[in-house]
């Protein structure tokens, strides 16, 4: 057993703490600041929960992560938390908040009985660049995914046996706009094509994927995968497609082309400077882009498909010709690139 003692570590001459806990997605734009800060010669503390370590533990400008469980503190204690650990650090940025609440509104905060035009008008700003200005960091986007030496071997071989051209998508999110639902006519499109699709997504995903097991060129991954192993693929297939998730957060800054059916946020918001990125909007849909956090329906509109609830209005008014449009432009200019 290796001990470590913390008197025989010495203290780093500049330190940094960075706080953020939420969704993978959450973390993964944190990471964004992490090289300009250890740039700036500080030794960088990461607070965040469970699911952010696992999509930053191999990042190498993060030098220690202290990890939390999902409100172990109290929200009420929080305050005094932050107060007693900023004190122990050179520089304390704290992105608790930086999108959810202030330009995401939640509800019950003021902010989210604001009319349309109030929320358009105050909260459509840059996610990324208003972390940056919190950090005191240039804007100059970093965020990136770093799979493990065998994690990038696996994806590199799992590609070569599905063979090329191959798209990743990952069917759903952390809430109920985040699920596009045209998604069997545009599978049935796609691989008619010629064209592989591999899904992703949590074991909720894997209701998304019945109906899709006798197509020979689907391959259902759904809670099957883990999140790590599917974010090393995203890099390494021909396309990648989803909603606003972690996922898409993973690939934002890498060459492979991506398609993102944009819900609550605006192009502005999120993708405004992602690379290689096409951002589908829906079209007719007064409530879009909200703005807004949500937990149910309660203020997310419903949209309908055959007569039944098919998803959010956003997401349902995204249409399957919109979809197959932008698969076959990024496809087709994938193949070009790589002839």
């Amino acid at each position: 057993m290796i001990r470590q003692f913390s008197h025989r570590v010495p203290r780093p001459e500049k330190t940094c703490a960075v706080v953020r806990y939420g969704a993978m997605g959450d973390a993964l734009q944190s990471a964004s600041v992490f090289p300009w800060l250890k740039a700036q010669g500080f030794h960088v503390t990461m607070y965040t929960v469970p699911n952010g370590y696992a999509v930053l533990r191999h990042d190498p400008h993060v030098d220690k992560f202290i990890i939390q469980d999902v409100d172990a503190i109290p929200n009420e204690w929080l305050g005094d938390f932050w107060a007693y650990i900023a004190k122990r650090y050179d520089k304390f940025i704290n992105f608790s908040e930086s999108v959810e609440r202030t330009l995401l509104a939640q509800p019950g905060n003021t902010n989210h009985g604001w009319s349309y035009e109030m929320r358009h008008k105050y909260l459509n700003h840059n996610y990324l660049e208003f972390m940056h200005d919190i950090a005191g960091v240039p804007y100059e986007p970093k965020v990136k995914f770093y799979p493990s030496k065998e994690e990038r071997n696996w994806a590199l071989m799992e590609y070569a046996r599905i063979g090329r051209p191959t798209i990743l998508w990952c069917l759903g999110g952390s809430a109920v706009h985040k699920h596009w639902p045209h998604l069997d006519e545009a599978v049935a499109s796609i691989t008619a094509a010629g064209i592989n699709v591999v899904t992703v997504g949590d074991e909720m995903c894997q209701t998304l994927e019945a109906g899709l097991e006798a197509n020979p060129r689907v391959h259902r991954r759904s809670w099957v995968w883990p999140i790590r192993q599917s974010m090393a693929f995203a890099q390494v297939c021909d396309l990648v497609i989803g909603s606003e998730t972690g996922m898409l957060n993973a690939v934002a800054f890498e060459s492979v082309p991506k398609i993102v059916t944009l819900s609550h946020s605006s192009e502005n918001n999120l993708t405004r400077d992602w690379m290689n990125c096409t951002s589908l909007v829906p079209s007719e849909t007064p409530c879009y882009p909200c703005h807004r956090l949500h937990y149910g329906w309660d203020f997310c509109h419903k949209g309908y498909k055959d007569g039944q609830v098919a998803g959010a209005l956003c997401q349902v008014n995204i249409g399957l010709q919109q979809m197959l449009d932008a698969v076959s432009h990024c496809i087709n200019k994938r193949m070009e690139k790589a002839a």
